[in-house]
């Protein structure tokens, strides 16, 4: 997960995370993990939308949950707007 997130700051932002940023997103990405696991309608819907941009071979609730991150990193100010 940790090597996940850290591509994904890299791709983003064109830097790594700070510690605190790190384990921000690792927080949110379990939380979303529990929350599809109990919720799988949810995470199908999801992740049968991610499937259409990707190969990976995740299941629904890991699809669903990296899709939620995704989506926060690419929502942050800094993604849109670089200074």
């Amino acid at each position: 997960d940790e090597g996940r997130v850290r591509y994904a700051y890299e791709l983003c932002y064109s830097r790594h995370p700070q510690d605190d940023e790190l384990q921000r997103v690792l927080q949110f990405l379990n939380a979303q993990r529990d929350y599809f696991r109990s919720h799988s309608p949810a995470a199908t819907a999801v992740a049968d939308m991610a499937r259409a941009f990707t190969n990976d071979a995740l299941d629904a609730v890991e699809l669903a949950a990296w899709s939620s991150v995704a989506r926060v990193l690419m929502n942050l100010d800094e993604f849109i707007s670089r200074e």
